[in-house]
């Protein structure tokens, strides 16, 4: 348990360590760990008073020297799958495909909100907005792509501030079980590269 001490200490204590102070093991995997106020840096101006502990060092730990100690709850780190631009341009682009392949009506939304998003990522090329043949009214916007050159077109769809919330939701979820292949994900950081030189 913690011990009453001067608020300042409080301001010292600092962020958790990944690593053991004793041994170096990694301990934010762990879940939770052993942390406590060192006695004998406590009085320091600039000293680090916090020290982070896996369970066996702190098990083993003799002396009783620290003002007081907790248990630390982390959460484990979620491994990150897109790493850079190019994988996320290369999911973008996947999620895209496979929607206007499907070629379902109630994707309009989403292939309208994925080509704005990759034409922001300089992926697609706006290259005009016109009538939709015999459905007075109704737009399609007509897209490049920067990469093959290909022109495609996606409807003209108005959203409401919630169904774009929903759609990025969508979007996001599957960035984040996207598995990148970097044969796919080459050609679109190329050319962001060339657009930001």
């Amino acid at each position: 348990m913690l011990a009453r001490i001067d608020k300042d200490i409080y301001l010292k204590i600092g962020r958790p360590q990944n690593v053991c102070v004793v041994c170096g093991a990694e301990i934010v995997e762990a879940g939770k760990h052993l942390s406590a106020i060192a006695a004998d840096t406590a009085a320091e101006e600039d000293a680090t008073i916090r020290e982070d502990y896996c369970a066996e060092c702190w098990e083993k730990r003799q002396d009783k020297n620290y003002i007081g100690f907790w248990l630390a709850r982390r959460e484990k780190p979620v491994p990150r799958k897109i790493q850079n631009r190019k994988e996320r341009n290369a999911a973008l682009l996947a999620l895209f495909d496979y929607l206007q392949q499907n070629g379902q009506p109630e994707h309009a939304a989403h292939l309208h909100f994925l080509a704005h998003l990759l034409m922001k990522y300089k992926i697609f090329a706006w290259v005009r907005t016109e009538p939709v043949p015999d459905q007075p009214g109704r737009e399609r916007v007509v897209f490049r792509n920067t990469v093959t050159d290909d022109h495609l077109t996606v409807e003209s769809v108005q959203v409401t501030d919630e169904e774009a919330a929903a759609i990025q939701k969508d979007v996001d979820e599957h960035l984040s079980r996207w598995q990148p292949d970097t044969e796919t994900a080459a050609p679109a950081d190329e050319v962001e590269s060339e657009k930001e030189s």
